[in-house]
């Protein structure tokens, strides 16, 4: 390789044949310092790989899409340089495509599962107003385990609220049947006396039993 401090002619055919630039350091020539931009993320593994060189003297890969190396042979020193295309890979864009593509994929797939555990809610939303507007939804619970138990909490006090409205509206319709009745005797009663002195008390009971109806009508909403 080395000869009288420069190249070979076997060297330097082989570099050609290679598309490699091998030149001896000059004296005065500038120092060689390792260098990648903060982005090259490729560069790193380049860098690393190139240190267990026993020859490192530096690696450099500002030039965008070169290599340039400094070695230290036999107390010379050469700089070396190659395209980037030899030590990695040549469309490093394909992480950010990999990248994408993934993302966009794990984004469909936490859509549709989100999808699928907010559909219950959305169905234990619709049953709880519904019966808030006085109407009944079929509704089974379903879903993640604390969605189903909400469900079922629901269904339960729905249950509950039914029962106490139906046992209302039972005590109301019987407290006015049983108070209509008193009202019909003296109403009848009322009937058997003179009509200037029963005017008066058949407009007070007419009034009581329009209250009773009214009230009874409200039992039964």
């Amino acid at each position: 390789l080395i000869a009288d401090q420069g190249l070979t002619e076997a060297t330097e055919n082989l570099a050609k044949a290679l598309n490699i630039t091998i030149e001896t350091v000059a004296a005065d020539a500038p120092d060689l310092a390792t260098f990648r931009h903060f982005y090259d993320l490729t560069g790193l593994v380049v860098v690393k790989e190139f240190e267990l060189l026993d020859s490192l003297v530096a690696v450099n890969l500002d030039t965008p899409k070169m290599v340039h190396l400094r070695l230290e042979l036999a107390g010379a020193y050469f700089d070396i340089e190659f395209s980037r295309d030899r030590v990695s890979p040549s469309n490093p864009h394909q992480l950010i495509v990999n990248m994408v593509v993934f993302g966009v994929f794990f984004t469909l797939i936490a859509f549709i599962y989100l999808r699928n555990q907010l559909r219950p809610i959305t169905r234990l939303a619709a049953a709880a107003e519904a019966f808030g507007r006085g109407r009944t939804l079929p509704y089974h619970p379903s879903g993640a385990i604390e969605v189903r138990a909400a469900g079922r909490a629901f269904l339960d006090m729905r249950a509950r609220i039914e029962r106490h409205i139906e046992q209302r509206t039972m005590i109301l319709s019987g407290v006015s049947h049983d108070l209509r009745t008193p009202l019909t005797r003296l109403k009848l009663g009322l009937s058997m006396l003179e009509h200037d002195d029963r005017k008066l008390l058949e407009r007070d009971v007419d009034e009581m039993r329009q209250l009773l109806d009214e009230f009874l009508s409200f039992a039964r909403e």
